[in-house]
This record gives structure tokens, C-alpha cells and sequence, in this order.
């Protein structure tokens, strides 16, 4: 599993995934501002099919999102 995450500006981030599990994994943070896998916006094949998922979030949740992603043992590419 893998997520990219960078840096909008000084008070939002972003973090981008091609793995359901990712998302699953970024809903279980609590103060992550997306409740459900229907807030990210989604990136589709030409068939309609989801392929990958993208939200953005505090910039102060940085270190958090970092860490619960990688204690539940998801590759973070960090893109400051």
C-alpha cells in the first residue's frame, strides 16, 4: 500500500492513493476532515471504474496522518 502526501501551502495538505485500504486506513483517523469514502474526489478509468482517491486536509494534521499511516504499515511519500 501506498499514499503520496504534500504540502498545499502553510495550512492545507493533500495526500493521493490508488489503494482502497489507504482510504479505509485515512477514515479511521478521527480528525481527518473526510468521514467517508464519498468526500475524496476520485480519479477514473475510461470504463467508469475508480482507480484512485484524493482529499485534503489540515496542514496541522501532517505528523498525525504521517504516523497512522505508517503504524497501519502504508508506504508515505512525502512531497513537501
Amino acid at each position: 500500500m501506498k499514499a503520496v502526501c504534500w504540502r498545499l501551502d502553510e495550512e492545507q495538505a493533500a495526500v493521493y492513493t490508488e489503494d482502497r485500504e489507504v482510504v479505509r486506513r485515512l477514515l479511521e483517523i478521527d480528525r481527518f476532515p473526510t468521514r467517508s469514502e464519498g468526500g475524496f474526489s476520485t480519479y477514473t478509468d475510461a470504463k467508469g471504474k475508480t482507480f484512485a482517491w484524493q482529499a485534503s486536509f489540515a496542514a496541522s494534521l501532517w505528523s498525525h496522518v504521517h504516523r497512522h499511516l505508517r503504524r497501519s504499515e502504508v508506504a508515505v511519500e512525502d512531497r513537501k
